[in-house]
This record gives C-alpha cells, structure tokens and sequence, in this order.
C-alpha cells in the first residue's frame, strides 16, 4: 500500500459529497454455523452483519480518501502522464472540465529544491518556495512528470514541509483540474487546464 502524504481535508470532503455521498457506511459482519449433534443431525448456518453510517464532516481526511479513490470513474484515472495529457487535450463533449476530479501516476518534481536537505523532525528546515496565486489560494507549483511530458500541478502552500521532501520520487497523485493560460506540458500541444492537488501517495 503506498504512503499517503498529503491530503487537503476541506477539498476532499467536497468531492467525496459528489461520488459517495454525505455519509459513507462501513459494514462488519460474523458468520454464525453450527455442527452435526449425536442426538439430532441437523447444521444452522447464517450471517450476522452491523452497518453503521458515518457523516464525512466527522470523518479523517485519510479515511474520507481511501472510500473516494474507489468510486472514481476509469475516464479520471490514468496511469501515466502522457495519458493525462491526452485527455487535457480534448475537446467536445468528452473533455476535461474545471472542477473535475483526475488521478494520474507519475514523478514529482519540485522546482527550486535543495536535494541536499534532509528532514529533521526536532529540528524541521525552514523552507523557500516561490509562491503563486492559484485561483484565490496561494501555491506552490510542482510538475509531475512522465513519458517525456509534464503537468503543473498546484499545492496549497501549508503543504509545502510534506511534499518538498517527495522530490524526484514516483507518485500517485489526486486532484481536481482548473483552467489555466495556455501552456505547452511539450510533445507539440497547448492545454488550459492545471492540477490543483487534492492528495498525494508516494509509491
């Protein structure tokens, strides 16, 4: 199971209501049997279950995430870079729009980063990343790359201490697309659309 690193509570709870729901409901359960007697033959076999629902709004973000991912339809999640780019370059009626939600896989990349620093949990670094604005939130921008492509992805700036350390590693990352000035991710094409990054996994 890969490391989940980062996760932005507030958004994922929006997306959950989209693709789960207010309430997400986990199930337990115990089988009960029974056994052949001397004196009467006979077998009692059956199921016991508990459901008990629960409010996302009470939930970890980490578990909010876990009950998504599965509920993403295939048309959202791809597995490399290249694949996204693709699908960021459609347009009619099978395109990407702002506010969509996609998961992809590639290696992050963290511009401006000191590969000599090392993470010290008495001591944490102060760190410098330039700062953007990104749709009324101040980021940091991250690529993640892949097949000779590359995306920007955009990250509130309270992440910066977890994702600066992920720095040339493979990912899974979740996020939801927002429009952005054209740009060329290469291979010959121009996008409108970034990723706002919603959770990261380190694989």
């Amino acid at each position: 199971m890969p490391d989940l690193v980062y996760v932005d509570g507030e958004t994922i709870r929006s997306i959950a209501v989209k693709y789960v729901g207010m309430e997400i409901g986990r199930t337990s359960g115990r089988e009960i049997s029974g056994s052949w007697n001397f004196l009467i033959q006979g077998e009692v076999s059956g199921a016991e279950t508990n459901s008990v629902m629960r409010d996302i709004r009470a939930m970890l973000p980490e578990d909010i995430v876990l009950a998504v991912v599965p509920n993403l339809p295939s048309e959202v999640v791809f597995s490399s870079v290249g694949e996204a780019v693709e699908a960021f370059a459609q347009s009619g009626e099978n395109r990407l729009v702002s506010g969509a939600a996609v998961r992809l896989r590639g290696r992050i990349v963290v511009p401006n980063h000191d590969e000599t620093l090392e993470f010290d949990p008495f001591a944490p670094p102060k760190l410098e990343l330039p700062v953007v604005t990104f749709h009324d939130e101040q980021c940091f921008v991250v690529r993640v790359e892949g097949d000779d492509y590359r995306l920007p992805v955009y990250v509130p700036e309270a992440a910066k201490s977890q994702l600066v350390f992920c720095h040339d590693n493979p990912v899974d990352l979740l996020g939801i697309v927002k429009w952005s000035p054209g740009y060329s991710p290469r291979g010959g094409r121009s996008l409108n659309l970034a990723v706002r990054a919603v959770a990261l996994w380190l694989r």
